[in-house]
């Protein structure tokens, strides 16, 4: 049985700088720094009956945000390192919580130096760099190989044209471009400013520190766009929790994944990644889960056997939510579908990151979508085989035949066509191999008919 337990102030600050003390020695990952100094945000889930206010009594800490759909809480924290590190162990323990996170970063996936560029340039540049079309034509947009390499062409041309609501997770884009006209689901939301808009926007500054400004700008504006492409019909809510270097922060991702679920999306994508397994985006994952959502994340840009975080997502990383799932939950439950890269003739992409996470693989060198300033650019990155593959999904759903997303998630698993024959160091590692969406499409009409 739960037991309340109430600590003063002064007590607890003695007792945290003596567990400090006592831990410093410890192999300890510190927490992630917010922009002030010596302070950083934690994500307590809380038991049922707890509330906020007891870890506010408990540290003084200041309640920042909230899950809405969860007793999961976000609150800053400030002081010395060894100090919030304590900090955290002695909320984890205090018969408050179910669990305790730091708010991390989150990133567009994209490493350094990891890309080609297309157009003819030569030399290894990074993948979150567009490389902007200074002659642009509609039809290359709308004619560009991808859509024939994944089988799109015969589904576009006999969709019904049901909107369907994909929530574009990123950077945020360009509203103004003539790709989204007639084509946002509203506005979206900036979880950065807190502020209505998910636009894509320069800061100018170089917030990552890796020599770079606003390397990121317009990623998200490129995603939304190659959606776009696959499913002309779809309806982009842009909601952005990444900056214009590409960074952000997991309870921001978090909250915008709640939201995207409440706003009706069907599809989620999230061209991004996490340093280390979250559980507040776990806590989300799970209920676009729970409410039948398709999400689509990256496989990442490492160039090796490593899949970042939300794309090796599994219940082992959280113990304390497989506790409250039934066995039956537990054996069905696989809230994410992880994409990764292949080339025009079918290779593994050479920045891609492969391994057993993977579930599907899509064109991702190359791809040729919006970008601000109603341009076009070229972009290659395990991104925009995500967008991509969201694309195909709500293409299928599209059809209005379909009575759910994850259907649509189960029939291009099972119509996936193996790509391992051409890559045999890779072979059991690229998922069920290269969407057809066409067989899907077959595929889920037997299911419904």
């Amino acid at each position: 049985m739960h037991q309340r337990r109430t600590w003063h102030r002064g007590g607890l600050a003695a007792l945290l700088i003596f567990a400090g003390v006592a831990r410093a020695s410890d192999p300890i990952e510190p927490p992630p720094q917010l922009e002030q100094p010596g302070a950083a945000g934690l994500v307590v889930w809380l038991e049922p009956q707890c509330t906020p206010q007891d870890i506010v009594d408990m540290t003084g800490a200041r309640l920042v945000g909230s899950l809405d759909h969860s007793n999961a809480h976000l609150f800053e924290v400030t002081g010395s390192d060894t100090f919030l590190i304590a900090l955290k162990d002695h909320v984890d323990q205090s018969g408050f919580s179910l669990s305790v996170d730091w708010d991390r970063r989150v990133t567009s996936t994209e490493e350094p130096r990891c890309g080609q560029p297309a157009g003819g340039q030569v030399g290894a540049q990074q993948c979150t760099i567009a490389f902007v079309d200074g002659d642009p034509a509609t039809g290359a947009f709308e004619g560009q190989p991808v859509i024939d390499s994944v089988h799109a062409e015969g589904v576009q041309d006999f969709s019904a044209g049901v909107p369907v609501v994909v929530a574009v997770i990123d950077t945020g884009i360009d509203p103004t471009h003539s790709v989204f006209r007639h084509r946002l689901a509203g506005h979206g939301w900036d979880y950065i400013t807190g502020q209505p808009g998910g636009f894509d926007v320069q800061d100018q500054r170089d917030n990552d520190g890796d020599g770079f400004v606003d390397e990121a700008y317009g990623h998200g504006t490129h995603v939304a766009g190659t959606v776009l492409a696959l499913d002309p019909a779809a309806r982009i809510l842009p909601l952005r929790v990444l900056d214009a270097d590409g960074l952000g922060t997991t309870f921001a991702l978090a909250k915008a994944i709640e939201d995207a679920v409440d706003a009706g999306a069907r599809v989620i994508n999230l061209s991004l990644s996490v340093s280390t397994p979250s559980l507040p985006v776990a806590l989300a994952l799970e209920y676009a889960w729970t409410n039948g959502v398709a999400v689509f994340t990256s496989a990442g840009n490492l160039g090796k056997k490593e899949v970042p975080f939300p794309g090796n997502f599994t219940l082992g990383q959280f113990p304390e939510m497989a506790a409250h799932l039934t066995p039956r939950q537990i054996e069905a439950f696989d809230p994410v579908v992880t994409v990764s890269s292949i080339d025009d003739h079918d290779h593994k992409s050479f920045f891609a990151s492969w391994g057993p996470e993977v579930d599907l693989v899509a064109p991702g060198e190359a791809i040729y979508s919006a970008y601000p300033g109603n341009r076009f650019a070229w972009w290659s990155g395990t991104s925009m085989s995500c967008a991509v593959a969201s694309g195909c999904a709500s293409l299928l759903l599209s059809n209005g035949y379909t009575p759910a997303a994850p259907q649509v998630v189960e029939a291009l698993l099972e119509t996936g066509h193996s790509v391992d024959w051409k890559n045999p160091p890779y072979a059991g590692m690229l998922g069920e191999g290269l969407i057809h969406v066409w067989h899907a499409n077959v595929e889920l009409w037997k299911m419904t008919f």
